[in-house]
């Protein structure tokens, strides 16, 4: 399965087999997680791996059951691209796990961060942004998650050009396709993007820490459909284009 077929095929997974997952892939998942590569310059995030048994309802949204290991995403808060950063981080683990097979499922403001930080163990000026649970999907998850989704309209998305305005710069909408089929909490789909010849400039509609996860999601999917070498990097004056939205970051292709 490539990365990009990973995007396409995944779904939140709620309700798992309470059986341990691979050991070839339990031992590659704590090598990355030990080793984390910061998807944007200058951050600092991590993710922990807490092997343990998430047993009932954690928080408010979504049953999760059975689930026998999760991951939790910590970073420091330096400045407005961290939590972007940490969103990236994350969703290329998801992404692989995807690709081994296994379901996921992020939980945002619905886990307990003082059971976390005691398995994790942040230091004082890290934060707890976010858990992913991972495993091995039930068989009745297929069921529970038709109905997950139908209570959360998480399989509707926003039309291509509500979201992004490429004109005839049609080189990127496979990528943006991508991004708009990324999920986000609550389904809000914060991200929107222009683009301009060889740029396209991102920007989020919130300035909130659950939307920067988001809009990291968001970049980590664009990332995945874009074939064209480039970097991401900070535009003097990108923020001018669309300034009812707060700008994030471009992609500059070379």
């Amino acid at each position: 399965m490539t990365v990009r077929e990973a995007v396409e095929a995944r779904r939140s997974v709620r309700t798992y087999k309470k059986e341990a997952v691979d050991s070839v892939v339990m031992t590659r998942l704590r090598e990355m997680c030990r080793e984390p590569r910061q998807c944007l310059p200058g951050q600092q995030a991590r993710i922990v791996v807490i092997e343990q048994s998430l047993e009932g309802r954690v928080g408010t949204y979504g049953i999760i059951s059975g689930a026998q290991c999760c991951l939790a995403l910590i970073y420091r808060d330096i400045d407005g691209l961290a939590a972007v950063n940490a969103g990236m981080m994350m969703e290329n683990i998801v992404l692989w796990l995807t690709q081994q097979g296994l379901g996921t499922c992020w939980l945002g403001g619905t886990f307990s961060r003082d059971d976390v930080a005691s398995a994790a163990s942040p230091a004082p000026d890290e934060r707890i942004a976010a858990i992913v649970v991972l495993g091995i999907a039930a068989d009745r998850e297929r069921l529970v998650a038709r109905l997950m989704q139908t209570l959360s309209r998480s399989r509707k998305r926003r039309s291509f050009d509500n979201l992004f305005d490429i004109g005839d710069n049609r080189q990127w909408s496979s990528a943006l396709e991508l991004m708009r089929l990324a999920p986000s909490a609550l389904n809000g789909q914060p991200w929107r993007a222009v683009a301009t010849g060889s740029a396209v400039h991102f920007f989020c509609t919130t300035h909130d820490e659950s939307g920067l996860l988001d809009m990291g999601i968001g970049l980590t999917h664009f990332a995945a459909g874009n074939d064209k070498p480039g970097k991401w990097e900070t535009v003097d004056n990108a923020a001018s284009i669309r300034p009812e939205w707060h700008y994030v970051i471009s992609f500059l292709a070379d």
